[in-house]
């Protein structure tokens, strides 16, 4: 399936244009846009490459203590469709610094943090989900559902870090206070392969791609500018270079600003060369 037969047409309500030379952002706002409705956005972020890379499994330990070599878990590091060619846990999200929005901004809707935990879940020496979504004051669920313990290692920066033994069957609740300035990795200190990340924010206006590349987020602010930023934990630095409508786009530490109108805008697939990520 070509990723670019998932734009509706006539959905697009705004252009980006990324200044190369001066390293700016420019945004060609939508005549009428009007700031007291509500906006939805989606995105496709697809590898610009003729064949997906291939998975690999993770080596076990010499001591390894969860599983033969043969059942080990693929790498979860950077993930693409082989059909659609779409990028797995691509993280879309408000640029903390230079976002344009203030509280008052968000929908009524989405003020509050959710009451119910988002979950995290330990299984065959894996953290699922790979990269996940927390507001600030909901709390994180830690659940080991394996048959043995785990020691998983919390790095925060605005947050206090966590790390404990978790028994075998065992749960338990983390408070999330702060806000962080990117996503925050989460490690097993007995298992090293066992690598997650969180986005915890103050605000609801997050999205990571699912297995065919796409975010979805919902209840924007329309007639308003807003930068955004891109993060993907094999980036090699900073994806700066992308596709938009077949033409290269520059977007500086990969940082990029909207407009958005009323209603649905698909910005189509968005195309990331291989170099832009780590070999």
């Amino acid at each position: 399936m070509n990723p670019n037969r998932r734009r509706a047409p006539n959905l697009i309500a705004f252009i980006v244009v990324g200044f190369a030379s001066i390293g700016l952002l420019a945004t060609i706002p939508i005549p009428n846009a009007k700031a007291a409705e509500w906006a939805d956005l989606r995105v496709t972020f697809v590898y610009d490459a003729s064949e997906a890379p291939t998975r690999k499994r993770i080596a076990p330990l010499a001591d390894a203590t969860c599983m033969p070599e043969s059942m080990m878990p693929l790498s979860e590091e950077f993930i693409v469709d082989p059909i659609t060619m779409g990028i797995q846990n691509v993280a879309l999200y408000l640029d903390s610094k230079n976002s344009g929005l203030q509280k008052c901004d968000t929908h009524p809707a989405l003020q509050s943090a959710p009451s119910e935990p988002t979950s995290l879940e330990i299984r065959k020496c894996v953290f699922e989900p790979h990269l996940f979504i927390s507001r600030v004051g909901q709390k994180l669920k830690l659940i080991n559902s394996d048959e043995y313990g785990h020691n998983p290692n919390f790095i925060f920066f605005a947050n206090d870090p966590e790390s404990r033994m978790q028994p075998p069957g065992q749960s338990v609740e983390i408070e999330l206070a702060n806000s962080e300035k990117a996503p925050s990795p989460i490690r097993c200190n007995i298992h090293p392969w066992m690598q997650a990340y969180v986005l915890v924010f103050d605000h609801p206006y997050t999205g990571v791609s699912d297995q065919h590349g796409v975010i979805n987020i919902e209840k924007l602010p329309a007639g308003k500018a807003i930068t955004f930023k891109i993060w993907h934990e094999s980036m090699a630095k900073s994806i700066d270079e992308v596709s938009f409508n077949g033409k290269p786009t520059i977007w500086p530490k990969g940082n990029f600003r909207l407009t958005l109108a009323p209603g649905m805008n698909d910005l189509g697939a968005i195309k990331i060369k291989p170099d832009e990520f780590k070999d």
